[in-house]
């Protein structure tokens, strides 16, 4: 698996690229134009922004019993994916 492919495996990251990029014309949306921008570095610092904004939502919603869950498996699948290819 390409990172990638596994970038498009984590919820966050998935809706930043195919929906929030592509309508901000990032890319042409296509599997090449997605290819041609998003190199190891960009995706990995995407992850670790989108983790900061998790942290902080986190904070905020703490005592929300339907926002948390949602929140805490973004947090899950962000910091899995940043350690599997941070040092790859």
């Amino acid at each position: 698996m390409t990172i990638l492919q596994d970038a498009l495996r984590v919820r966050e990251l998935y809706q930043q690229i195919c929906v929030v990029d592509n309508e901000d014309r990032i890319h042409d949306g296509t599997e090449e134009g997605i290819k041609k921008h998003y190199t190891k570095k960009i995706l990995i610092g995407e992850a670790k922004y989108l983790l900061g904004i998790n942290e902080e939502n986190l904070e905020h919603w703490a005592d929300d019993h339907l926002m948390r869950p949602i929140l805490e498996l973004d947090k899950k699948q962000l910091t899995k994916f940043i350690k599997k290819w941070e040092f790859k």
